[in-house]
């Protein structure tokens, strides 16, 4: 009997709806401290010598403050972040499986590569007893996803999870368009994709005149999956700049005489002890 660990497709959606969707905020909103790892000795003299600390494995850099996008800020104040708001034209399955809002946040697939409730699909709506799905020319169907905070980005990736294999082995063709504050488009032009690994897109900031505040991703796949977005800002990003830098404590034992406890800033990381 594998019931305990062997479900049916009907069975995982149910469960999706009430975890993620129903009992989602009887979930604690606090997370644990990071355990610090230890330093390593990156220059020594005979007077002193000087730690430092590898950056901080929940990514947060800045202090937290309501109002702002401190906790999206990242080191050398570049701004990360996921879509938040997602749509499209496509129809969607009544029971909302694979809507665009799926696509929105982190990616939360399990298994790449094998078919999931938790993503954005064009055959969602299909009903395949009559005619199949179709995404017309000349670039198929499209997922727009839009972002919280309009930024300059230098990065954008994306995470295909599921593509038709009969047509491709793992990978698949899509075709990326930059939505800017000021109304413009900018194509970023057909890209190859696989289920596998995310898609990052490195972007040029001299053909970049403007804020994106929204991309729009076509296929020609009309079984393609897609799970999540994310754009990185450039360095020094406006929304980062008044974010206040996250400040340790550095006991020593044993103590220095007459010293006070030191303070090391989270964008450095390094102490120098003599």
């Amino acid at each position: 009997d594998d019931c305990t660990d062997s479900f049916t497709p009907n069975q995982v959606a149910r469960m999706h709806c009430y975890l993620d969707l129903v009992y989602q905020s009887w979930q604690p909103t606090s997370k644990p401290l990071p355990v610090a790892i230890a330093p390593q000795i990156v220059e020594r003299t005979p007077a002193s010598v000087t730690l430092e600390w590898f950056p901080p494995i929940d990514g947060h850099f800045y202090e937290r403050e309501v109002g702002t996008a401190c906790h999206l800020c990242a080191d050398q104040r570049v701004l990360v972040q996921y879509a938040t708001n997602a749509s499209s034209p496509v129809p969607c399955n009544p029971s909302g499986h694979w809507s665009p809002r799926e696509a929105e946040g982190h990616p939360d697939v399990e298994q790449p590569c094998e078919t999931s409730v938790r993503t954005w699909s064009p055959n969602s709506g299909a009903n395949h007893r009559t005619v199949p799905p179709t995404c017309p020319e000349p670039h198929g169907c499209y997922l727009q996803l839009e972002f919280s905070n309009a930024v300059v980005p230098q990065s954008l990736t994306i995470w295909v999870t599921f593509v038709n294999t009969e047509r491709d082995t793992s990978g698949a063709v899509v075709y990326v368009k930059l939505l800017m504050v000021n109304g413009k488009e900018l194509s970023l032009g057909t890209q190859n994709i696989f289920c596998d690994v995310p898609l990052t897109i490195k972007l040029d900031n001299k053909d970049i005149n403007g804020e994106v505040f929204a991309i729009q991703i076509y296929t020609k796949d009309n079984e393609l999956e897609i799970d999540a977005a994310m754009i990185n800002s450039v360095p020094n990003s406006p929304l980062c700049a008044s974010c206040k830098p996250i400040h340790y404590k550095v006991l020593r034992d044993p103590p220095v005489e007459g010293e006070f406890p030191s303070f090391i800033s989270n964008l450095h990381r390094r102490y120098t002890d003599t």
